[in-house]
């Protein structure tokens, strides 16, 4: 059924595939003008589907992007994942050129494909790249891989030099400048651009370490923070940590980006940008900057009431909703972050864990723990009973702890 008057289709389409039509419109509009003017209204009319049907598919505006971003970029991401891990696995060490192609190659088959939809679709891309971090990660990806080929530069510099790489290499195919559909030459040009800026100046040196003379009319600018290195400012990373933070406990990691976080610290997103590059290394300096957990003390305490708030110290721990919803950034993607695990851990955990420790031997001399008992086992086992509940039934927390002492109180206790 049509509407004479508005010449559209009422009702549900059974003609066409409507989330492909949705997201084609989308992609269409978001690319040729701005994501945050364009309502979902807007989008209905134009793919000539109601507004129910859109809500239908996607919740809102924000997953209707993501799902614009993940359309094309999910198979994109995959390619290079596989191109890069075969490059990491060789059994000899790749070229610097072959590394950049394996990330490059596939977008410029994207543009080959579809040179005007790529275009628009790299366009939304560069403004909203904080909204689709692909998992697994191609610039952490391509560190692994560019360090076989390229010596002497950490780990963690070579992935800056990815994501600079990444930026400058989809704003260039986005937009085109000086390309004529896909010109291999032009493609090869620009191959030799990237791998020329991520091997640095002198072959290896890293960037950040090249404090050469800035050119004469720069001079007096640059001289004022080159010699010192770039002026600290605690005040804006301290408001950068909370902000992260309470985004973190709000909204959860899958929904914060770079962009919200710099708006609610009420500084630039290239500020947010430049010290953290990426959602992940961003929330793991969140959780880790956020205030300790103090374990209770036990002395002087009847053994059952310190080791009672022993536990229920580790439960109040382990829901914490900034560790909760921080802990995903650090174990998902293709780099599980032990490093930083092991650094929360230290923060967090040790104390407590220290604690429980020096309980359990205190009871062993007392005579009310077995000798037996394995201090570090029993703190892990009560911990992952402990999350394993929080996982199941975060809204009941008292009943965990009075049944987990009981549970352990039993086990840990000399028979008769």
């Amino acid at each position: 059924m049509t509407d004479d008057r508005a010449g559209r289709r009422r009702g549900p389409r059974t003609d066409v595939d409507t989330h492909t039509v949705i997201l084609e419109t989308a992609e269409r509009l978001f690319g040729d003008g701005s994501a945050e003017t364009i309502s979902l209204r807007s989008v209905a009319r134009a793919a000539g589907v109601t507004t129910r049907a859109i809500s239908y598919h996607f919740a809102d505006r924000r997953e209707l992007l993501r799902a614009v971003l993940a359309r094309r970029g999910g198979p994109i991401a995959e390619t290079i994942a596989q191109r890069l891990d075969g490059l990491s696995r060789a059994p000899t060490a790749p070229s610097l050129g072959e590394v950049v192609r394996a990330l490059l190659d596939p977008y410029v088959a994207l543009l080959d494909d579809d040179p005007v939809g790529g275009r628009r679709w790299l366009r939304i891309l560069i403004r909203h790249s904080e909204m689709w971090p692909p998992e697994p990660d191609s610039a952490a990806l391509f560190a692994a891989a560019a360090g076989r080929a390229l010596t002497g530069v950490s780990p963690d510099e070579l992935e800056h030099r990815a994501r600079i790489a990444l930026l400058s290499m989809t704003t260039t195919l986005a937009h085109g400048a000086g390309m004529r559909d896909t010109d291999r030459r032009w493609v090869s040009h620009l191959a030799d651009f990237l791998t020329a800026g991520i091997r640095g100046p002198h072959g290896t040196a890293p960037l950040a370490t090249d404090h050469r003379t800035p050119v004469p009319e720069m001079r007096s600018r640059a001289s004022r923070t080159s010699a010192r290195g770039r002026p600290r400012d605690p005040r804006r990373r301290t408001a950068v940590m909370t902000a992260a933070r309470e985004l973190l406990g709000e909204r959860g990691y899958d929904e914060l980006t770079l962009s919200e976080v710099a708006r609610r610290a009420g500084v630039s997103r290239p500020f947010v940008y430049d010290h953290w590059g990426s959602r992940p290394a961003l929330v793991g300096d969140a959780i880790l900057t956020a205030p300790h957990h103090d374990p209770p003390t036990d002395a002087d305490k009847p053994f059952a009431r310190a080791i009672t708030d022993l536990i229920e110290a580790t439960m109040r721990l382990q829901s914490d909703p900034i560790q909760l919803a921080g802990l995903s950034a650090l174990t998902s993607g293709p780099r599980h972050r032990t490093d930083l695990l092991a650094r929360l851990d230290a923060g967090d955990t040790a104390p407590i864990r220290a604690a429980f420790l020096r309980l359990i031997e205190r009871g062993k001399a007392d005579g009310v723990v077995r000798p037996d008992i394995d201090g570090p086992a029993l703190f892990d086992t009560v911990r992952g009973a402990a999350t394993m509940h929080l996982l199941t039934d975060p809204a009941d927390r008292a009943n965990p702890i009075a049944h987990l002492t009981a549970i352990v109180l039993r086990a840990i206790t000399p028979q008769e």
